[in-house]
C-alpha cells in the first residue's frame, strides 16, 4: 500500500463543498454536523472547506482549513469519528496523553471526554462518522455481547492487516457516495455497505488492542455444528439479503467465531462463500426469468451485488458464460 492509502485530496470532489474563510463560520458549520468546539487557525492562509456523504448510517466527510489549526472540542457522546489526515500530520490530545496521527495512521476520537487536535500542515482529512448504537450492534455480533460500553483505540494502522481491510472498504463507500450510486442503492445494500465497514473498521480496532493483550470474546458450539448451521443459510433461498453479520446473528455466536470455522473446515473465507452462494441463487433466477420482464441488473440487485461489473465478472469466471446468456439460455 502507498503512503496515502485514499485519494484524500479529491475526496468527495463530485459533492457540493461548502466554503469559507471566517473561522467562526466554519466552527458553526462543523458544530452542526459533530459537536461544538473551538478552532484556533495558526496563519491567515485559512480557507475552510467541507463536503458531506452519507450511505446508510454512517457520514463520509471532507474536512480542510488550509492551514495549521488547534481544535478543542466537547465530548462527541453519541458517535465516534475516524479521521485520515490526506498527507499531512495530525496530533490527537485526550488526559494529557498524545497520539501522533498520518496518512496511515488515522486518529479516533472519543465520544466520552473532551479532546484537543493539532492539524500541523493545510492537510484535508477524510472524516467517518459513525453512531454509537450502530458500531456497539455490530460489535456484539462480531465478539459478543459486552457487559461495559464500546472502547476504540485512539489509533489505527491502515497500512496492513485488518486496518488495511477498513481502508479499501472505506475508498468503496466513499466512491459509492461520491458517485451517487448510494443514493439510489436499495436499503439492503446500503445496509451491507455499512455494516461492512464497521466491520472492517472493529477487526482493525481489534487487531490494536490484541497488541495490548485484549482478546475479544470467542464462541462456545462445537464448530461442526456451527458450519452445518451456517451451510443451511447459505444454501436458502434467503441468503440474497443476508451478510457475513445477519447469519451471525442469527446462529447467535460472534462474527469472528464463525469466520474461523468456516475457514478452517471450508478452507474459504465466509465472505467467499456467502458469494458463491449468491451466484448461484442468481443463476437460478436467471434461468427462471422472462427476459421480456426482468434484467440482469435486476437480479443482481435481488441477490445482494451492488457492483455489475463485478457481479458479471465473478459470474463469468465461476459459470463459464456471461450472465446475459444465461438470461436468455431457456427463453
Amino acid at each position: 500500500m502507498t503512503s496515502t492509502p485514499l485519494a484524500f485530496g479529491d475526496a468527495l470532489d463530485r459533492l457540493p463543498t461548502e466554503e469559507s474563510r471566517n473561522p467562526d463560520e466554519s466552527v458553526e458549520i462543523v458544530s452542526q454536523k459533530f459537536t461544538p468546539h473551538a478552532l484556533v487557525p495558526k496563519d491567515e492562509h485559512f480557507h475552510f472547506t467541507a463536503r458531506t456523504g452519507q450511505v446508510g448510517s454512517a457520514g463520509i466527510h471532507h474536512i480542510g482549513y488550509g492551514t495549521p489549526v488547534e481544535i478543542s472540542s466537547t465530548p462527541l457522546e453519541n458517535r465516534f469519528l475516524v479521521c485520515l489526515p490526506a498527507w499531512g500530520k495530525a496530533v490527537l490530545e485526550v488526559d494529557g496523553e498524545q497520539w501522533f496521527c498520518d496518512s496511515r495512521t488515522p486518529m479516533i476520537l472519543p465520544n466520552d471526554r473532551e479532546f484537543r487536535m493539532h492539524w500541523l500542515d493545510g492537510s484535508p482529512q477524510l472524516v467517518l462518522a459513525v453512531r454509537q448504537d450502530s458500531i456497539e450492534q455490530v460489535a456484539s455480533s462480531l465478539f459478543g455481547e459486552a457487559e461495559t460500553p464500546i472502547h476504540l483505540p485512539r489509533t489505527l494502522s491502515v497500512a496492513s492487516g485488518a486496518g488495511s481491510s477498513f481502508a479499501a472498504h472505506l475508498l468503496l463507500a466513499h466512491d459509492d457516495v461520491n458517485s451517487g450510486i448510494a443514493r439510489d442503492l436499495p436499503e439492503l445494500l446500503t445496509r451491507n455497505i455499512t455494516e461492512g465497514l464497521l466491520t472492517r473498521l472493529l477487526l482493525a480496532a481489534a487487531e490494536q488492542q490484541e497488541a495490548l493483550g485484549e482478546q475479544p470474546a470467542e464462541g462456545m458450539l462445537p464448530k461442526t455444528k456451527i458450519v452445518d448451521a451456517c451451510m443451511r443459510i447459505l444454501n436458502s433461498p434467503e441468503i440474497a439479503g443476508a451478510t457475513p453479520l445477519s447469519i451471525a446473528q442469527q446462529l447467535q455466536i460472534p462474527l469472528r467465531t464463525l469466520q474461523d470455522n468456516v475457514q478452517a473446515e471450508l478452507g474459504i473465507s465466509l465472505g467467499d462463500a456467502l458469494r458463491r452462494s449468491r451466484l448461484r441463487l442468481a443463476r437460478a433466477m436467471l434461468l427462471d426469468a422472462d427476459p421480456a420482464h426482468t434484467t440482469v441488473t435486476d437480479v443482481a440487485y435481488r441477490c445482494g451485488f451492488r457492483h455489475l461489473g463485478r457481479f458479471s465478472v465473478e459470474y463469468h469466471k465461476h459459470f463459464s458464460e456471461k450472465p446475459s446468456e444465461t438470461l436468455r439460455m431457456l427463453a
